[in-house]
């Protein structure tokens, strides 16, 4: 298991952690449009780093906005096309609720994930870009 923490910058802080063939994205702070560029350029590393599934740990997300949708679902694409996937988890209810005004809801594992602490996109789900 290897970290390492990516610079902080206008609130938001990323770190990348190996567990095995899977590789951990934890953006800690706000990603907006200010921290953009930053948030993609860790899921870039992302994409290159893992070799089974990629996740996103949105636990110490207080924002998303809607303009880093776009970016992870084309994530989850371009990993399935290489039999690899995307799961985000641990999402507060800031979060899941831009993730569901972006139409997101059929990415979300059930009904009870929604009243839950996290949301997960499925490996199997269709994922509407906005």
């Amino acid at each position: 298991m290897t970290r390492r923490p990516s610079d902080i910058h206008e609130g938001l802080a990323l770190e990348i952690e190996h567990c095995g063939p899977d590789v951990v994205l934890r953006p800690s702070g706000t990603v907006d449009l200010a921290t953009l560029d930053l948030f993609m350029d860790a899921l870039h590393r992302l994409v290159a780093e893992v070799d089974d599934t990629a996740v996103v740990d949105l636990a110490g997300t207080g924002f998303l906005a809607c303009c880093a949708v776009r970016p992870l679902a084309a994530l989850r694409l371009r990993l399935e096309t290489t039999r690899r996937s995307l799961v985000l988890t641990n999402a507060g209810p800031v979060v899941r609720r831009v993730l569901l005004a972006c139409d997101l809801r059929e990415v979300l594992t059930g009904e009870s994930s929604l009243s839950a602490a996290s949301a997960v996109v499925a490996h199997g789900a269709v994922v509407a870009a906005p």
